[in-house]
């Protein structure tokens, strides 16, 4: 008989954990369970989890037997403890009004992630080259980089536990980890950090790989930078809690049971990178003279500029401390969901000797995205795009002028190596319209999410 179909009409579909669907790396040793029945009543559930498919039949993790119930969602796992790692597969069936039973359930998923800091041998790293310019207004930020190659052995899967403060990007040999943007979610920094468990597997490759982070200052460095928006209310000292650092595990899972463990520690490679200026709510600047754009494709992270990580040195006292612990990121990712283009192009001003011509770009409506900008151009000549203020009750906009000195609310700027193609780092989401001031024409396709 089909899955879902027994003596009864019902099935049941939709099976989530904390409202997840298959989730990997998950922090709550008790998840809760739901599912969904395609039509009728529901008076009693059964659920059973197991270590594997093949175990469902005689579950081995937790077997709750029939439980007189129309509860399907928020139902506490109750099983054998779990650990990290873990991976376990479950299935539910209902009874109906009439005390009928209905098939199992399609089985599902789920896995843990790292559930104590004891279960992290990587370390926090950060660069030794990062410092403040003069004024305590921040530098170039940081990347990172490790070259790494798999045992000859066939690989089960991989995944990647990672976070990094303010922000992050990891992309192994060129492509992004994952979806997830403005990573990782904002916390109490000194009470906890998320990270986030990715599914890495297919990104791997025979010989030389190299996993590449690139950081933002997020919310853990506000700076109060000369000429830029930065949002207080009513903080006399804007917070700043330390450096750019990063912290990452991934782990390669073997068929034979063994694993692999690439940890941040002093191996890794650092330099200062392309992004020379990330302002929470003030945009951002990107050098892409400074490094080239597929720098996470290389087979290794050498030549000029490259040094060792060091370890962040966390005391009690410090943001994170010692402490701090490392929490799998209960919340569904911010991912991006479609691409908006402008409805409307409007030249603002004629080009000039140094500004170039300035662009209103009109997209329709409010949006919260990054910018993808390409441009072609001159080595070091800049591409500079803001949010322009609300529009007057005539309809024109109160935009910053250039030469006025009032700070925008985010601006950002990309110099061109010649040509180029940027997306924003998720410290700068934009909204409804946006200023573009390039010495030529730019296309700006800002991402949503």
């Amino acid at each position: 008989m089909a899955a879902g179909q027994a003596g009864s009409g019902v099935s049941v579909t939709t099976l989530r954990v904390d409202t997840l669907t298959d989730p990997i790396g998950l922090g709550n040793a008790t998840p809760i369970l739901s599912w969904r029945l395609s039509s009728g009543r529901q008076t009693a559930y059964q659920v059973q989890v197991a270590s594997s498919t093949a175990r469902l039949h005689q579950a081995d993790l937790w077997d709750s037997g029939k439980v007189p119930s129309g509860d399907c969602c928020n139902v506490v796992y109750a099983g054998a403890a779990l650990r990290s790692r873990d991976a376990v597969v479950w299935r539910v069936r209902v009874w109906d009004g009439a005390d009928a039973a209905s098939g199992w359930s399609a089985p599902a998923r789920w896995e843990m992630g790292l559930l104590a800091n004891g279960d992290w041998t990587a370390r926090w790293i950060e660069s030794p080259d990062d410092r403040d310019a003069a004024g305590g207004v921040p530098g170039p930020l940081p990347i990172f980089a490790k070259t790494f190659h798999l045992l000859s052995r066939q690989v089960a899967k991989a995944r990647l536990y990672v976070t990094g403060l303010g922000q992050y990007a990891a992309r192994l040999n060129g492509a992004p980890v994952g979806e997830a943007v403005l990573e990782p979610g904002q916390t109490s920094y000194h009470a906890e950090v998320d990270y986030r468990t990715h599914d890495v597997t297919a990104l791997l490759k025979r010989g030389a790989n190299l996993l590449g982070i690139e950081t933002g200052s997020g919310a853990y460095r506000r700076a109060a930078i000369p000429g830029r928006y930065l949002f207080t209310a009513g903080i006399v000292r804007a917070p700043v809690y330390g450096t750019p650092k990063v912290i990452a595990q991934l782990e390669v899972h073997y068929v034979d049971g063994s694993r692999q463990t690439i940890p941040t520690d002093t191996s890794w490679r650092t330099r200062l990178g392309g992004t020379t200026c990330s302002s929470w709510w003030g945009g951002e600047d990107y050098d892409a003279r400074r490094v080239p754009a597929d720098w996470t494709s290389a087979a290794s992270a050498g030549g000029a500029g490259w040094r060792d990580a060091r370890l962040a040195d966390l005391t009690p006292s410090t943001t994170p401390t010692d402490a701090t612990p490392l929490v799998a990121d209960p919340r569904p990712p911010v991912t991006v969901v479609r691409e908006a283009r402008p409805v409307a192009i409007d030249r603002v001003t004629a080009p000039g000797a140094s500004t170039g011509a300035t662009y209103l770009l009109d997209f329709g409506k409010n949006l919260s995205g990054l910018p993808k900008l390409s441009v072609a151009g001159p080595p070091g000549r800049p591409s500079r795009w803001s949010r322009p203020r609300p529009p007057l009750p005539t309809g024109r906009s109160t935009c910053p002028r250039p030469g006025r000195r009032r700070p925008a609310r985010s601006c950002t700027a990309t110099r061109c190596p010649a040509t180029a193609t940027r997306r924003g780092m998720p410290s700068s989401p934009t909204a409804g319209s946006v200023t573009c001031r390039s010495p030529g024409w730019c296309r700006r396709r800002p991402r949503t999410r």
